[in-house]
This record gives structure tokens, C-alpha cells and sequence, in this order.
């Protein structure tokens, strides 16, 4: 377990090095730990909607189950976008130009 703890911090303090600098309040801060932070802020502001809202079941998903939720609703929103495009494109390639 420990060397396993070691391998894990060694390989984050190697990969820190390549990542993006973020100007936090005047300090520089690798952008993975900022993203770290922030889905920890929103994984328990997000706990706390489910609590307030009755969805606690909700919460109890596993994560693939979650993770695929949230990719159909992003590809839905993305069709939704994309179909006026769409609808633009057909009128010109099917319907006869006068």
C-alpha cells in the first residue's frame, strides 16, 4: 500500500511539471489542482441539490450509470443545437433555387 501511495505521488509531482499554470490570487497553481478542487465543490453542491430536491436515489447510481445520463443529455443538447443547421442545409440541397 505504501509503495503504491509512493509510485501514485511520484507520478503526480512528475506530471505536475507539464501542466498549465493558473494565477490563483496572486500564487501559480497547476491546473489539474484547481480542476481537482473545483469537482469536489461541485460534487457536494451537487449532493446537496439532490438532498434539497428528493432525489437522494439519484445519488446512489453508480458512476458509469451517471456518466452515460450525463453524455445522452449532452448529446441531445447538441442535436438540439445542431438541427437548425441542419434544416438550412436540406432546404438548399433539396428544395429548387428560383
Amino acid at each position: 500500500m505504501t509503495s503504491r501511495l509512493a509510485s501514485g505521488a511520484a507520478l503526480v509531482l512528475c506530471a505536475a511539471g507539464c501542466d498549465p499554470l493558473l494565477n490563483v490570487a496572486g500564487s501559480f497553481f497547476p491546473a489539474w489542482m484547481v480542476a481537482m478542487v473545483v469537482g469536489v465543490a461541485l460534487t457536494v453542491a451537487v449532493r446537496y441539490v439532490f438532498a434539497a430536491a428528493g432525489l437522494e436515489p439519484l445519488a446512489e447510481w453508480s458512476p458509469a450509470t451517471r456518466g452515460a445520463v450525463v453524455a445522452e443529455i449532452e448529446h441531445l443538447r447538441r442535436i438540439v443545437e445542431l438541427l437548425p443547421l441542419f434544416d438550412d442545409y436540406l432546404r438548399q440541397a433539396i428544395l429548387p433555387r428560383a
